[in-house]
């Protein structure tokens, strides 16, 4: 009698083998298919860097992911040379007239691409698309921005909505400076020789441009520059880079407050306000079609202005002569008593907050009242009860504190809100007064905890009825390359799931197989 093989041991025992061997392979090249084409649908990136210098913040994250309108992000340059030789062609060609250098041999501009790539996977609605403005693909975008300067590298994020029944699109484009931190270490930029790109502002640069063509709202802010006022340049900076429409006004003696300015600012006036300006300002501020906001520098440095003071004690807010000088070593500068720290109060404005603020050259302040016909006052910062007044012109080496007569605490930034209507529709104006205007002096950025422009734009936006803080992210210096890309993930997950994969199907084959020869 013929043994029928099919039915043997020795056929069970290889078929079970080929079987686990074919399910092996076919899961191995099936889980490489799903991998590869997961990486492509979904790429994923680690950012290994200490600070995390290759990934968007989670408050830019959050603002991204709620975007409803449809943005395109055109970047003058073609994608190819944007990531290998933009920066070599910024040495070599220049900008604008000006040469740049990146010490990090293009990975600035690397860096910027992963921005831009992750915005896109956050919100569908978020497009980018290269275009090399020296190319025949750009004419329809020159054909719409003829009258703009724009830059090779340069990013227009642009958008096209419905306002008011119309259509219309709005635009903002950030060139090289909006994008970069620019230095000039050698001094020789002006002279032929190249600036220095330092840092990345792409995330904090694209997040605001974001928000700029995407609202419905636009807010004018401007400036009196007249009556010997000091320079605002930083905060018009500031307020620019959030999305307002800055200008300024010469002398309200010469001109009237345009109908549209949401935002008037005073920069620390040398000389005084004349009846018919004061008069101006009492208009402004008292509007009663909708409500007005003003923001008021003093200083240190400024005599007696009884007019304009005389505005700003209807308001609830006086001001003494002298300078704040503070007595705790604690709470000034080593070097200088009249650079002071503030105290921060029980304001909303800096709920939350944990930096720093301060300003030198404070003109003493006090709130007359907290509540008086229609008006309110609160205070935001103070400064110590350990701090005096030391007469103007004073040497602060030389000065004794023990002199002093009058003693604090006073106030360093404090808000005055009019009621313009007494029913219940919430209409006000807003009168923000700081006692110096070297609260907003550019040389408080280099210190890292300091809060002052943060601040500032809180506020400035709480009255002019934005929601929420626009971003102020911080910039963002490569310090190392430790980003992996897909190519690198994909090899990671070829290291550990082919073998890993093998493995286990191997080990269940060995298990099987042994139970089966025990029967």
């Amino acid at each position: 009698m013929k043994r029928n093989v099919f039915k043997g041991k020795a056929f069970r025992h290889g078929s079970m083998a080929t079987l686990f061997t074919a399910i092996a392979i076919a899961a191995t090249i099936l889980i490489n298919i799903l991998a590869i084409a997961l990486a492509a649908r979904y790429p994923l990136k680690i950012d290994l860097t200490p600070q995390k210098e290759h990934s968007l913040s989670a408050e830019t994250v959050k603002y991204a992911k709620a975007i409803d309108k449809d943005v395109t992000i055109i970047v003058t340059v073609d994608k190819n040379s944007y990531k290998n030789s933009y920066t070599n062609m910024l040495t070599e060609y220049g900008y604008k007239g000006s040469y740049f250098e990146d010490s990090t041999a293009g990975k600035y501009f690397r860096q910027a691409m992963e921005f831009l790539d992750q915005f896109t996977r956050l919100n569908k609605h978020i497009k980018v698309e290269y275009l090399d403005m020296y190319d025949s693909t750009f004419e329809s975008v020159s054909d719409r921005y003829k009258n703009a300067e724009i830059g090779y590298g340069d990013y227009i994020v642009e958008c096209e909505q419905t306002i008011n029944g119309k259509k219309i699109t709005r635009n903002k484009i950030l060139d090289i400076n909006a994008l970069f931190s620019v230095e000039d270490p050698n001094g020789t930029a002006a002279y032929g020789g190249a600036y220095q790109i330092t840092g990345s502002k792409v995330e904090n640069a694209i997040a605001n441009a974001l928000n700029f063509v995407t609202v419905s709202k636009t807010d004018y802010a401007r400036f009196i520059t007249g009556n010997d006022s000091m320079p605002s340049t930083n905060l018009q900076n500031i307020l620019s880079q959030n999305n307002y429409v800055v200008s300024e006004i010469e002398s309200l003696f010469k001109a009237d407050i345009p109908a549209d300015t949401n935002l008037l600012v005073i920069s620390s006036p040398m000389n005084d306000y004349s009846p018919d300006e004061i008069k101006k300002l009492d208009s402004y501020m008292e509007d009663t079609k909708t409500g007005r906001n003003l923001i008021y520098f003093a200083s240190g440095s400024q005599t007696s202005l009884p007019r304009l003071e005389g505005f700003l004690k209807k308001w609830g807010i006086s001001f003494q002569d002298g300078v704040v000088y503070e007595t705790d070593k604690d709470l000034h500068d080593s070097g200088d008593n009249t650079i002071i720290q503030m105290i921060t109060g029980e304001s909303s404005y800096t709920e939350g907050m944990s930096e720093f603020f301060a300003a030198a050259h404070n003109k003493p302040m006090k709130l007359d009242f907290t509540d008086k016909d229609k008006y309110h006052t609160q205070s935001i910062l103070t400064f110590a009860p350990t701090s005096v007044i030391m007469p103007r012109g004073s040497d602060t080496k030389t000065w004794k504190s023990t002199t002093a007569t009058t003693k604090g605490p006073f106030e360093a930034a404090v808000m005055s809100t009019y009621a313009i209507s007494a029913t219940d529709v919430v209409r006000s104006s807003n009168l923000l007064v700081f006692s110096s205007a070297n609260f907003m002096s550019e040389n408080w950025q280099s210190y890292q905890k300091n809060g002052n422009e943060s601040l500032m734009i809180r506020i400035a936006n709480s009255m002019v009825g934005r929601s929420g803080d626009v971003y102020s992210i911080s910039t963002k210096k490569i310090d190392t390359a430790a980003f992996q890309s897909n190519a690198t993930i994909n090899l990671i997950i070829g290291i550990i799931f082919i073998p890993g994969l093998t493995l286990v199907f191997v080990v269940i084959a060995i298990i099987v197989y042994t139970r089966r020869r025990r029967r």
